[in-house]
């Protein structure tokens, strides 16, 4: 009852099928575990990203934006969610330190670094906008200069129309 000694040749394939197999069932488990490993990053990032938007709710613009850029540093592979959610920081009505150029790099940056994001049609939704915002803030201030200029330039006429006069 005892196993047959079997020959060179059959040991050969038992070994070589060993050899082979050995590396994917690792390999398999190994990817598993990394697999799982970005699963919970993605939950612990979205659970963060949703921190980040109840506090931008609340009006705390300053620690939300803070906690994005974290966000970025630790999982930079991941930060197309903080580029966006940064973009609508620095963007929101009343955020007294918003800044619309800022929000704009903001969203071009998610659009070049993460080009396969589900984020991305709305990025560009975004940079539309607010290059329509930015240009029309800046005919804004060049037609305020320029009436600045010309109440200037009717006062002194009213001086020297005075100054005629006896």
């Amino acid at each position: 009852m005892g196993w047959k000694q079997t020959g060179k040749r059959e040991r050969l394939f038992f070994y070589l099928a060993c050899i082979l197999i050995g590396p994917l069932v690792l390999g398999g488990c190994a990817l598993k575990e990394k697999f799982l490993r970005t699963e919970s990053q993605d939950l612990f990032i979205r659970g963060e990203l949703r921190e980040s938007q109840d506090l931008m709710t609340r009006g705390e613009y300053s620690r939300a934006l803070e906690k994005n850029r974290k966000l970025l540093e630790r999982y930079p592979q991941m930060g197309d969610g903080a580029l966006f959610q940064m973009g609508l920081i620095t963007a929101h009505p009343k955020n007294p330190g918003k800044d619309y150029k800022k929000s704009l790099r903001y969203f071009q940056r998610l659009i070049a670094e993460f080009p396969k994001s589900d984020l991305k049609n709305q990025a560009q939704i975004w940079v539309l906008s607010l290059q329509g915002v930015i240009e029309k803030n800046k005919r804004i201030a060049d037609l305020q200069s320029q009436i600045e200029k010309l109440k200037e330039i009717d006062l002194n006429i009213q001086e020297k129309k005075k100054k005629s006069l006896p």
